[in-house]
Protein backbone atom coordinates (compact mmCIF):
# COMPACT_ATOMS: atom_id res chain seq x y z
CA UNK A 1 0.00 0.00 0.00
CA UNK A 2 2.79 2.41 0.90
CA UNK A 3 4.54 1.42 -2.33
CA UNK A 4 1.57 2.86 -4.21
CA UNK A 5 2.02 6.06 -2.21
CA UNK A 6 5.67 6.19 -3.23
CA UNK A 7 4.77 5.79 -6.91
CA UNK A 8 2.06 8.45 -6.51
CA UNK A 9 4.56 10.91 -5.09
CA UNK A 10 6.90 10.37 -8.02
CA UNK A 11 4.04 10.73 -10.55
CA UNK A 12 2.81 13.92 -8.87
CA UNK A 13 6.32 15.32 -9.24
CA UNK A 14 6.03 14.81 -13.00
CA UNK A 15 2.78 16.81 -13.04
CA UNK A 16 4.48 19.54 -11.03
CA UNK A 17 6.73 20.24 -14.02
CA UNK A 18 3.68 21.70 -15.82
CA UNK A 19 2.08 23.32 -12.77
CA UNK A 20 1.11 26.52 -14.66
CA UNK A 21 -1.57 24.60 -16.56
CA UNK A 22 -4.77 24.25 -14.54
CA UNK A 23 -5.27 20.62 -15.53
CA UNK A 24 -1.79 19.59 -14.40
CA UNK A 25 -1.95 21.55 -11.16
CA UNK A 26 -5.30 19.97 -10.34
CA UNK A 27 -3.97 16.49 -11.20
CA UNK A 28 -0.93 17.19 -9.04
CA UNK A 29 -3.13 18.07 -6.07
CA UNK A 30 -5.49 15.12 -6.62
CA UNK A 31 -2.62 12.64 -6.74
CA UNK A 32 -1.07 14.19 -3.62
CA UNK A 33 -4.42 13.87 -1.85
CA UNK A 34 -4.60 10.21 -2.86
CA UNK A 35 -1.08 9.63 -1.52
CA UNK A 36 -1.93 11.27 1.80
CA UNK A 37 -5.14 9.26 2.07
CA UNK A 38 -3.20 6.03 1.46
CA UNK A 39 -0.76 6.91 4.24
CA UNK A 40 -3.61 7.87 6.58
CA UNK A 41 -5.54 4.65 5.93
CA UNK A 42 -2.38 2.59 6.40
CA UNK A 43 -1.77 4.08 9.84
CA UNK A 44 -5.43 4.20 10.89
CA UNK A 45 -5.68 0.43 10.54
CA UNK A 46 -3.20 0.13 13.39
CA UNK A 47 -4.88 2.81 15.53
CA UNK A 48 -8.39 1.34 15.64
CA UNK A 49 -7.41 -0.83 18.59
CA UNK A 50 -6.29 2.18 20.67
CA UNK A 51 -8.63 4.40 22.70
CA UNK A 52 -7.98 8.13 22.20
CA UNK A 53 -8.14 10.16 25.45
CA UNK A 54 -10.81 12.90 25.64
CA UNK A 55 -8.30 15.72 26.27
CA UNK A 56 -6.43 14.75 23.12
CA UNK A 57 -9.65 14.84 21.08
CA UNK A 58 -10.44 18.36 22.33
CA UNK A 59 -6.87 19.57 21.75
CA UNK A 60 -6.85 18.08 18.25
CA UNK A 61 -10.15 19.73 17.31
CA UNK A 62 -8.95 23.13 18.57
CA UNK A 63 -5.61 22.85 16.81
CA UNK A 64 -7.32 21.60 13.67
CA UNK A 65 -9.72 24.57 13.65
CA UNK A 66 -6.89 27.05 14.17
CA UNK A 67 -4.91 25.45 11.37
CA UNK A 68 -7.83 25.64 8.95
CA UNK A 69 -8.28 29.32 9.83
CA UNK A 70 -4.60 29.97 9.07
CA UNK A 71 -4.93 28.10 5.78
CA UNK A 72 -7.92 30.27 4.89
CA UNK A 73 -5.80 33.37 5.55
CA UNK A 74 -2.99 32.00 3.37
CA UNK A 75 -5.39 31.34 0.51
CA UNK A 76 -6.95 34.78 0.91
CA UNK A 77 -3.56 36.33 0.06
CA UNK A 78 -3.76 34.81 -3.41
CA UNK A 79 -5.01 36.67 -6.44
CA UNK A 80 -8.11 34.53 -6.94
CA UNK A 81 -8.88 36.10 -10.31
CA UNK A 82 -5.92 34.26 -11.87
CA UNK A 83 -6.71 30.89 -10.27
CA UNK A 84 -9.46 28.51 -11.30
CA UNK A 85 -12.25 28.05 -8.71
CA UNK A 86 -11.68 24.28 -8.64
CA UNK A 87 -8.04 24.87 -7.72
CA UNK A 88 -9.05 27.00 -4.74
CA UNK A 89 -11.33 24.20 -3.49
CA UNK A 90 -8.55 21.69 -4.02
CA UNK A 91 -6.30 23.87 -1.84
CA UNK A 92 -8.80 23.55 1.00
CA UNK A 93 -9.25 19.80 0.52
CA UNK A 94 -5.55 19.03 0.34
CA UNK A 95 -4.94 21.20 3.41
CA UNK A 96 -7.66 19.31 5.27
CA UNK A 97 -6.17 15.96 4.30
CA UNK A 98 -2.64 17.11 5.18
CA UNK A 99 -3.76 18.19 8.64
CA UNK A 100 -5.56 14.90 9.26
CA UNK A 101 -2.47 13.05 8.04
CA UNK A 102 -0.16 14.89 10.42
CA UNK A 103 -2.51 14.28 13.36
CA UNK A 104 -2.97 10.58 12.56
CA UNK A 105 0.68 9.78 11.92
CA UNK A 106 1.78 11.86 14.91
CA UNK A 107 -0.60 10.00 17.18
CA UNK A 108 0.52 6.71 15.64
CA UNK A 109 4.11 7.59 16.51
CA UNK A 110 3.06 8.62 20.02
CA UNK A 111 1.14 5.40 20.68
CA UNK A 112 3.61 2.89 19.28
CA UNK A 113 6.86 4.74 19.88
CA UNK A 114 8.84 2.57 17.47
CA UNK A 115 11.30 3.54 14.78
CA UNK A 116 8.83 2.44 12.14
CA UNK A 117 6.15 4.75 13.56
CA UNK A 118 8.68 7.56 13.75
CA UNK A 119 9.61 7.05 10.09
CA UNK A 120 6.04 7.37 8.79
CA UNK A 121 5.26 10.40 10.97
CA UNK A 122 8.45 12.23 9.93
CA UNK A 123 7.78 11.31 6.31
CA UNK A 124 4.23 12.70 6.43
CA UNK A 125 5.33 15.87 8.21
CA UNK A 126 8.14 16.38 5.69
CA UNK A 127 5.76 16.04 2.75
CA UNK A 128 3.34 18.51 4.33
CA UNK A 129 6.09 21.06 4.98
CA UNK A 130 7.29 20.49 1.42
CA UNK A 131 3.84 21.21 -0.01
CA UNK A 132 3.41 24.30 2.15
CA UNK A 133 6.83 25.59 1.10
CA UNK A 134 5.95 24.96 -2.56
CA UNK A 135 2.72 26.94 -2.07
CA UNK A 136 4.62 29.87 -0.56
CA UNK A 137 7.36 29.72 -3.20
CA UNK A 138 5.06 29.56 -6.19
CA UNK A 139 2.03 31.64 -5.22
CA UNK A 140 3.66 34.21 -2.94
CA UNK A 141 6.78 34.34 -5.13
CA UNK A 142 9.39 33.79 -2.41
CA UNK A 143 12.15 31.97 -4.25
CA UNK A 144 14.01 30.76 -1.14
CA UNK A 145 11.17 28.39 -0.29
CA UNK A 146 11.95 26.24 -3.33
CA UNK A 147 15.08 25.04 -1.51
CA UNK A 148 13.05 24.21 1.57
CA UNK A 149 10.47 22.42 -0.58
CA UNK A 150 13.03 20.19 -2.33
CA UNK A 151 15.00 19.39 0.82
CA UNK A 152 11.87 18.47 2.79
CA UNK A 153 10.62 16.43 -0.16
CA UNK A 154 13.85 14.41 -0.25
CA UNK A 155 13.78 14.04 3.52
CA UNK A 156 10.21 12.71 3.32
CA UNK A 157 11.13 10.29 0.54
CA UNK A 158 14.07 9.02 2.57
CA UNK A 159 11.88 8.27 5.58
CA UNK A 160 9.13 6.76 3.44
CA UNK A 161 11.65 4.35 1.89
CA UNK A 162 13.00 3.63 5.38
CA UNK A 163 9.44 2.88 6.58
CA UNK A 164 8.82 0.53 3.64
CA UNK A 165 12.14 -1.19 4.33
CA UNK A 166 11.19 -1.75 7.98
CA UNK A 167 7.74 -3.01 6.92
CA UNK A 168 9.25 -5.53 4.51
CA UNK A 169 11.66 -6.79 7.17
CA UNK A 170 8.81 -7.23 9.66
CA UNK A 171 6.72 -9.12 7.06
CA UNK A 172 9.68 -11.39 6.28
CA UNK A 173 10.18 -12.14 9.98
CA UNK A 174 6.48 -12.89 10.47
CA UNK A 175 6.46 -15.19 7.42
CA UNK A 176 9.49 -17.07 8.78
CA UNK A 177 7.80 -17.47 12.19
CA UNK A 178 4.62 -18.78 10.57
CA UNK A 179 6.55 -21.25 8.46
Amino acid sequence: MITIAFVGIVVSDIFMLHYETTLYSNLYMLIKMLVYIIIIVGTLKKLFVVEVPAYLKVFSVLLFGLSMLLIHFMISYLDISQIDNSTVWLFYFIALIMLVGVFVTGYYSHVYGSRKAYCISVSMLSFVISDCAAFVAYYLNIEYFYYIERSMYLYGLFYLVHYVNKSIKEEDISLIREW
